[in-house]
């Protein structure tokens, strides 16, 4: 499967039209510009314009689903998903935080792990406008991998964190802390889902409003257990460049930089 034919094919019915035209195009390049603007300030990312979600998707959605497929394929994966399916259904259960267009589905799906019945999806994003691309991206997971499509649940409150599932999350870290609350997210999360795993990818170090580099793990107000960093482990800029040159590109950037990224790892 490829990530970024996914992530346009989506794009496409969550714009509502057969193909990019001039002048959406030019709408989605500014979509972009502002997202490499707000990434690197203070305030969350605000997604509620179809333009600045067809440019997350186009560029940076399915690089995290590629980082998110290298990492289950690590030979010291070890999270267990297999251990989470019940006797009884078979189904793997877990809580996605920020989960936007849904990469981190692909991704997973994309890894051949989900060798299961189903997927029990409970989404907590703060951006409800989201959801309609989500929804394109899990029908998509469904009629690509054979993957039955997760029973969705939707909500932007932490309190609605299913207590006995997982939780998994991109870049969720790192914009947090920017904002200076990442110690009291992390505290949140660990009452609400306690005795559970957590995956968090995101970068292994970034840069406040003021351009001031940081590493993220000086930020944790509880220790990560395990680190991987898949930009040293995995040839992320080879696995992305390769499905970027073997499908036709709506994509506004092929990836140029070896991206820093890394997965951690904690149990609430």
């Amino acid at each position: 499967m490829n990530c970024y034919d996914l992530f346009e094919r989506v794009t496409l019915k969550a714009l509502g039209v057969p193909s990019i035209d001039s002048k959406v195009g030019a709408r989605i390049e500014d979509g972009y510009k502002y997202l490499c603007s707000a990434f690197h300030a203070c305030a969350p990312v605000d997604y509620s314009d179809e333009h600045v979600r067809a440019a997350y998707m186009l560029v940076f959605a399915p690089r995290y689903a590629i980082a998110w497929q290298q990492y289950y394929g690590l030979d010291e994966f070890k999270f267990g998903y297999a251990g989470l399916r019940t006797p009884q259904s078979g189904a793997i259960k877990l809580n996605f935080i920020g989960s936007g267009p849904g990469s981190e589905i692909v991704g997973i799906a994309a890894s051949a792990i989900l060798k299961h019945l189903r997927t029990d999806v409970n989404v907590i994003d703060t951006q409800p406008a989201w959801l309609d691309a989500l929804n394109f991206c899990l029908d998509e997971v469904e009629s690509s991998l054979a993957v039955a499509a997760p029973n969705l649940f939707h909500s932007s409150d932490l309190s609605e964190l299913q207590p006995q599932w997982p939780v998994v999350g991109s870049y969720v870290l790192s914009d947090i802390a920017r904002q200076q609350t990442l110690r009291s997210f992390l505290q949140d999360v660990a009452a609400r889902v306690p005795k559970q795993p957590a995956l968090f990818l995101d970068t292994y170090d970034f840069q406040d409003e003021n351009g001031k580099s940081h590493h993220l793990a000086d930020h944790f107000g509880i220790q990560a257990q395990w680190t991987v960093h898949l930009h040293k482990r995995c040839d992320l800029r080879g696995a992305m460049g390769d499905q970027f040159g073997s499908s036709p590109r709506l994509s506004i950037q092929e990836p140029a930089l070896d991206p820093k990224v890394a997965v951690f790892k904690f149990r609430f």
